[in-house]
């Protein structure tokens, strides 16, 4: 018999990890997809210290690869839905980032397919950008978007204006925003 290890730490998931996985739930679940049918979530990682030999810190440019996680509707819209897409988002993240550079020949392809569906949620930033840090010379910006959206089910997430929060900016068919923020609403109060 397997005994757990109670005293090993348990590690939590990331602050991305956790809102894209609510903000995928309450997306779903605006737009009461067949229960039965797969949703997916798409996101770029980030792969400079994943590869080997990892990328210099002085790196300038692109090294990011496309993941996806996926998860029965309803399995991810049920009572513990959202520790569920926490748990497939965590995972793609550990298995894409044990060898970032596999099947590469096949990654445009594999999003492409994705990316038609309409059950397929995409996040196009992350919180750990920083934007408004940001100052060409004439001081941090009041406001940013982003602009470059376009498809329904896609969102944005970065650093917002005050330390320790998070901006999110979505792009969803105006017939499912008013029921998605009620249920994102009402997901972040309890």
């Amino acid at each position: 018999m397997q005994h757990e290890n109670y005293n090993a730490p348990v590690q939590l998931p990331s602050t991305f990890t956790v809102f894209s996985a609510h903000v995928w739930a309450s997306i779903v679940r605006a737009k009461c997809f067949d229960p039965k049918e797969h949703t997916f979530f798409v996101f770029l990682m980030d792969c400079r210290a994943r590869l080997n030999p990892p990328v210099d810190e002085d790196y300038f440019g692109n090294c990011v690869r496309g993941v996806y996680a996926a998860i029965l509707v309803g399995e991810l819209t049920g009572k513990n839905g959202l520790s569920h897409a926490c748990t497939v988002i965590r995972k793609s993240i550990s298995d894409t980032g044990k060898d970032p550079l596999s099947d590469c020949e096949h990654w445009f392809t594999d999003l492409k397919a994705l990316l038609v569906s309409e059950r397929t949620m995409n996040a196009a930033s992350s919180p750990r950008f920083q934007v408004y840090e940001t100052d060409f010379g004439w001081g941090r910006p009041d406001r940013c978007e982003m602009i470059s959206m376009n498809r329904d089910g896609e969102f944005a997430l970065h650093g917002g204006k005050e330390k320790g929060t998070i901006q999110m900016s979505i792009a969803l068919n105006p017939n499912h925003m008013e029921a998605f923020t009620k249920i994102f609403l009402d997901g972040l109060s309890g």
